[in-house]
């Protein structure tokens, strides 16, 4: 499947949904491991952004009542 058919396939699945939280994990210190860090602080840039977002950075235990209280739909881990 090339990446093109993967985005609108996951455009298709995500469009309607209000309940989606995005998790970035990592350590920026470490080069390429904090890659879903950065990419949660470019989101965090777009205007009206549609779901929530959460930097875990080292800790995603930390946000799990966070999650909870949220209840979301779909949870998606970068």
């Amino acid at each position: 499947m090339n990446e093109t058919i993967l985005f609108k396939k996951l455009d298709n699945y995500l469009k309607n949904e209000k309940r989606v939280i995005i998790m970035g994990l990592g350590n920026i210190m470490r080069s390429d491991d904090g890659v879903g860090v950065v990419i949660i602080e470019r989101l965090k840039k777009i205007n009206n952004f549609p779901f929530i977002l959460y930097n875990a950075g080292m800790c995603p235990e930390n946000y799990l009542n966070k999650i909870i209280k949220e209840k979301p739909k779909i949870i998606i881990i970068v």
